[in-house]
């Protein structure tokens, strides 16, 4: 398996119903009912446990890549610098696996839970006490790709004309971003988490990157 690979369940929905509950595998881990996840019986031994558990994700993409563009016409420059990465996953700690005791406040996404038959096949029940929900598991799984504007730059340099008045050999304005977009699919800040050589790219609710907008003005004598 890879290397930091994301062990658990494999979600296959939410029992809708007790007589879901009863057509489904026995869950012989948790007390559950209406409401919570539904965990695919991995090994088909027509019981729920964690010999169902299995590589749920990789947070190692399938490439990396960067690149610049600089153009210049007359005085103009413009300047950007990107990057990314594609076919990784990360996993989301909150609004799921983290523990419910210590939540002050729900993901805005929570509105979607389930609150009755039918209304919900992704996300759970709301409920402290319903510990299945807050195992390891694809509920958890986001998909880690992303394309980020590192910096753009776009600047002017006066013409000698307008410098020789000021007695100027050169004048330069210029207006520089740092993490002007980044396009991602996860819902955390940021696509992209840290770690150890073994565990990484688990978002904990944290990593938001800040857009840094700076004016500049170079004159040379």
């Amino acid at each position: 398996a890879p290397i930091g690979s994301f062990w658990g369940y494999v979600v296959e929905g939410i029992y809708q119903s007790y007589a879901d509950k009863l057509k489904s595998p026995v869950n012989t881990e948790f007390s559950y009912g209406p409401g919570d996840l539904k965990y695919k019986d991995n090994n088909g031994d027509g019981k729920i446990n964690t010999e169902d558990m299995t590589i749920i994700g990789n947070p190692t993409p399938d490439f990396t890549y960067g690149g610049s563009i600089n153009i210049n016409y007359k005085g103009l420059e413009l300047g950007i610098d990107f990057n990314g990465v594609y076919g990784n996953e990360v996993y989301r700690n909150w609004g799921g696996t983290e523990s419910p005791f210590q939540r002050v406040n729900y993901a805005a996404f929570k509105i979607n839970r389930w609150h009755g038959e039918g209304t919900s096949n992704w996300d759970p029940i709301l409920n402290q006490g319903n510990r299945v929900n807050y195992v390891s598991s694809t509920y958890g799984i986001e998909d880690g790709s992303y394309f980020r504007f590192r910096n753009i730059q776009l600047a002017y340099n006066f013409s000698r004309k307008i410098t020789s008045g000021i007695k100027a050999k050169n004048l330069r304005v210029f207006a520089n971003v740092q993490n002007l977009k980044t396009f991602k699919n996860n819902l955390g800040y940021t696509p992209e988490f840290g770690g150890s050589a073994t565990q990484f790219g688990v978002d904990y609710a944290g990593g938001a990157i800040p857009v840094v907008t700076t004016f500049g003005l170079n004159v040379t004598f």
